[in-house]
């Protein structure tokens, strides 16, 4: 402390625990953790993001088909853009 030096106040500068969990939230939307809040998706997307199984569980071919083409369908709704997509499962 001294008349040529900045000393913080009391209380500035701590974060409540609440605030911590929303920045947990905001990493994991892929900014890589820079702190930066993410661009929002549209509701579709996040809704199809739910929906996705977790990793290193079964998964049927002919339900990742029926979700790529979910997905394929609307992005032909929020996206412009000429023809559209068709997934179909090898199985």
């Amino acid at each position: 402390m001294g008349r040529d030096r900045l000393v913080m106040p009391g209380g500035v500068g701590e974060v409540p625990a609440t605030q911590d969990k929303d920045k947990d939230r905001r990493d994991v939307g892929g900014n890589g953790g820079s702190g930066i809040p993410p661009t929002p998706r549209h509701p579709f997307i996040e809704g199809l993001l739910k929906t996705l199984p977790e990793p290193e569980t079964e998964w049927p071919a002919a339900a990742r088909a029926k979700w790529l083409q979910t997905a394929a369908n609307i992005f032909d709704l929020i996206y412009k853009g000429d023809g559209g997509i068709t997934v179909t499962s090898a199985i």
